[in-house]
This record gives C-alpha cells, sequence and structure tokens, in this order.
C-alpha cells in the first residue's frame, strides 16, 4: 500500500533511468486516513489490522466469517457486498483464501469500481482476481496496483507487468525473509513439547480450517 500510494515504482525509474528528481510529486498520497477495503479476514488480515492502526484508516471488511462480533471486537464495519467494498474504499487489499468459491470472484466489474487514484493490492493468491482484467485496468493508469502473485510464476521476462510506473511487483516475496525461518522451526519444538506433556496446542490446522486454505 505504501509503495503505491508513494509512488515507488515512478521513483524507481525517474531516479534510477531518466535522470528526474520529484516530477509528478502532486500525485503522491498518504495511507493517514485513508479508507481501506479488506476483501477476506483470515490470520493474516486479522494481524494487517493491528499494523495499520496508527494510520487511523477507516476499514471496511467483506468476510463470510467477518461478523457483528469481530466488527465490534476490531472497530471495522461490515461490507454488504464486494460491489460496496470496491466502490466505496481508496484502497482494496486481497486477504481471500483461493478455492473454487474464491477462484476468479475479483472481476473487471469490481475493479473498474475502484474510485480513480485509487489502490488495489493481492498478496494472497493471484487466481482470486481475473488477472488479464486486472492488467487492463492497471495499463490505463487510472489506479496503482501492488502484486506479489502472479497467475505464472516465476513471471516470464516478457510478461506485460514489467514496466509499469503505476505498478509496485515484488517475486512472490511477502511471506517469511530468510532470517526468520528459525521462527517456524522454534515454533515446532514449542508445539511438539506441549504434545509431548499433554498440554493444548497452538496454532492447530482442523478441517475446517483446512478447507478454508489455499
Amino acid at each position: 500500500m505504501l509503495a503505491c500510494l508513494r509512488r515507488g515504482p515512478h521513483w524507481t525509474f525517474t531516479l534510477h533511468h531518466e535522470g528526474g528528481w520529484r516530477d509528478g510529486f502532486d500525485e503522491v498520497r498518504s495511507l493517514f486516513g485513508r479508507s481501506v477495503g479488506l476483501h477476506g479476514y483470515g490470520s493474516v488480515a486479522r494481524e494487517f489490522l493491528k499494523i495499520i492502526t496508527p494510520f487511523d484508516c477507516r476499514v471496511e471488511v467483506f468476510a463470510p466469517d467477518f461478523d457483528a462480533a469481530a466488527a465490534a471486537h476490531t472497530g471495522a464495519n461490515r461490507a454488504a457486498s464486494l460491489e460496496t467494498l470496491f466502490a466505496g474504499n481508496d484502497i482494496i487489499v486481497e486477504f481471500a483464501p483461493l478455492n473454487p468459491a474464491t477462484t476468479g470472484i475479483v472481476t473487471e466489474k469490481l475493479l473498474r469500481l475502484i474510485r480513480p487514484g485509487g489502490v488495489f493490492v493481492n498478496t494472497a493468491r493471484a487466481a482470486i482476481t481475473d488477472e488479464a482484467a486486472l492488467l487492463r485496468v492497471a495499463t490505463e493508469g487510472r489506479i496503482a496496483v501492488g502484486l506479489d502473485v502472479f497467475v505464472q510464476e516465476p513471471l516470464p521476462p516478457d510478461s506485460p507487468w514489467r514496466g509499469l510506473r503505476n505498478t509496485s511487483l515484488t517475486p512472490h516475496i511477502a511471506g517469511p525473509t530468510v532470517d526468520r525461518y528459525p521462527d517456524a522451526g522454534a515454533f515446532a519444538l514449542k508445539n511438539l513439547r506441549a504434545y509431548a506433556e499433554g498440554r493444548p496446542l497452538e496454532a492447530v490446522v482442523t478441517p475446517a480450517i483446512y478447507d478454508q486454505s489455499t
């Protein structure tokens, strides 16, 4: 979100390749006070809500498990539909799992509901969106796009995603970095010790949780 709002890709081109300076600074925006729409309410989305708290954003969520209790707990609002979520917020962030119900659910119609100057970010799964439609909308330049996931990975060298000044791309690295891999091992050992000692386990993957995951 920050890379898109601050026009990070644009400045990479301007400073590294074009010898420019602050051309286009009037289009730079802050995250403070923005309206942010979350599609999905899994564990990553819940942590994300904590991260953006200092920015005083108005947050709206559309997800089957985001109920009145979740709204009261988080202070976020429930969106009545995907249409109202996309049309009513400055920034849309994808957190939905990929399953038969969500594959291709973000259509060109929805993407065109995002207001001019808005932002669409997907670090979940690429196939949640109609990627060809997203590319068409991104190429027009009316919104900024941030992607960490793609339908075809690795991204082909001649991909039309490459070179778009309004699109922030990362090569599917939004998850744990190598220096944090030991955390996973430590967590597993902690759970093994708890199991051996008959204590409750953390982050248990139940059949229901498994079915909600990719």
